[in-house]
């Protein structure tokens, strides 16, 4: 299990309250992928996710999709998201949030529908945080089904840092 310390910094970084990090999940909706591929090198795709009931989920496609290559059942995998200071170089403010998830892959299309409803749910609520409801209707989801992979990632560690602190000016 990786080190999920966040180090507290003397010029305003501290790990995220319970609070905060539900906070933060709740509204996340782009971040990346980290895995260690089947020849030993680090992977990392950036994505669309949702987030339901304390589980992540993302999407791939079935015949051309890239992110499937070394995304298998059990996969260990690092989910990273990130929110950008909008102040940098207005009032010299370093203000910006950061959340690692640590845990396991399962994928959750095949042959059966067990998991039909968890996937429509993860995928109503992916399409209506990356902006495109209309994605979400149930007769387009229905056509999407058979061409894209959904992935759920169960965490194991979940870390957050929120950084806040004056920098210099120019």
């Amino acid at each position: 299990m990786p080190n999920t310390e966040v180090r507290q910094s003397v010029l305003g970084g501290r790990k995220m309250t319970e609070e905060e990090l539900a906070e933060y999940l709740r509204g996340i909706c782009y971040g990346t992928v980290s895995y260690v591929d089947d020849e030993g090198w680090p992977q990392m795709r950036p994505m669309n996710f949702s987030y339901l009931d304390g589980k992540f989920y993302f999407h791939a496609n079935k015949a051309k999709g890239e992110k499937l290559r070394g995304l298998t059942e059990g996969t260990r995998v690092c989910l990273s998201f990130y929110t950008p200071s909008d102040q940098v170089g207005k009032e010299y403010l370093c203000r910006h949030q950061s959340v690692l998830v640590y845990g396991c892959l399962r994928r959750l299309d095949g042959e059966g529908e067990e998991n039909k409803e968890e996937i429509l749910r993860s995928m109503t609520a992916l399409c209506q945080a990356a902006g495109t409801p209309y994605k979400a209707e149930p007769e387009r989801l229905g056509k999407a089904w058979r061409t894209i992979s959904v992935f759920r990632v169960d965490p194991e560690a979940v870390v957050g840092k929120w950084v806040h602190f004056g920098s210099l000016p120019r």
